[in-house]
């Protein structure tokens, strides 16, 4: 892949996701994948995109990734983050795909703050660490690291699906040099490393399904008080009764996103994937 002359969007470019904008808002969003399909082929190369609180992005010509190209991926999260981190603050992204929220990350934690995010696919990575160089020269400094993150250290490998943000990961017990053999870490081991701190301002879970091993792996962490506040997605299933037990160190209300809003309820009750936010009694 090659890498953007110079990180930052054209004139042109900030014009062209205008009109998009304006023209999605005018149909009702009807003609989203038209437009994405356009935009891929408009630059082939990829481009470097403006995203909210003026961080930007190199983003790779995917229509997939249209929603990061406008700005307007997941914007209760962007929300959050908006709200909630500030200069210096020591930021984590699990599950960072390409480097979205970890861009996001770093313009809020700016040069005096730090940014840790673990990415366990080769593509997705490849572009993460190229987005990680070019922010850690004008924002917080990124640390991006190829590995899935469990409860355990160890390996794993990428079950597939057909586009990238919904891949899995499953054990394996094998050697790692099995196809697909990909490192896993655990947080409460590998934080500290990394950070050389124990506390966390903000960390974000995204890891489609493999939440209850992730957070298995953050149990001392939680319990220790030592992370502020987090976003985990969660799926249904037999894992969110324990999911909710983890979570509960914090002494507050878990809020779940439901119906397009946060709302204080039990975990266990969902019925569909979505986001949950936890701020801990640090707070």
């Amino acid at each position: 892949m090659e890498r953007p002359l110079k990180f930052k969007p054209s004139f042109a470019e900030k014009g062209l996701v205008a009109l998009y904008r304006i023209l999605l808002a005018i149909t009702r969003r009807h003609g989203l994948l038209t437009l994405a399909k356009t935009n891929s082929r408009i630059f082939p190369r990829g481009q470097v995109v403006a995203l909210p609180a003026g961080a930007v992005l190199f983003i790779p010509s995917d229509p997939h990734f249209f929603g990061f190209v406008l700005g307007t991926h997941e914007q209760h999260i962007t929300e959050i983050l908006l709200s909630s981190v500030k200069a210096g603050d020591v930021c984590v992204d699990v599950g960072a795909n390409i480097g979205y929220f970890t861009a996001i990350m770093a313009r809020l934690a700016g040069k005096s703050g730090k940014v840790v995010s673990f990415e366990p696919v080769p593509e997705n990575f490849a572009i993460l660490k190229t987005n990680a160089e070019l922010i850690s020269a004008v924002d917080a400094s990124v640390t991006a690291v190829n590995a899935a993150v469990s409860e355990r250290a160890g390996f794993v490998r990428i079950l597939r699906r057909e586009y990238s943000t919904y891949h899995q990961v499953e054990p394996i017990e094998e050697s790692p040099k099995v196809a697909g053999g990909i490192p896993c870490v655990c947080l409460d081991e590998e934080l500290p490393r990394l950070l050389k701190t124990t506390r966390v301002s903000f960390l974000k879970i995204d890891v489609e399904g493999h939440e209850l091993p992730v957070l298995r792996g953050l149990r001392q962490s939680l319990a220790s008080g030592s992370i502020d506040k987090l976003i985990v997605e969660v799926t249904p299933g037999p894992d969110l009764a324990e999911i909710g037990q983890i979570l509960a160190s914090s002494a507050r209300p878990l809020k779940c996103w439901v119906g397009s809003r946060w709302r204080e309820q039990n975990i266990s009750d969902l019925k569909e994937r979505t986001d949950v936010l936890v701020e801990c009694g640090s707070l």
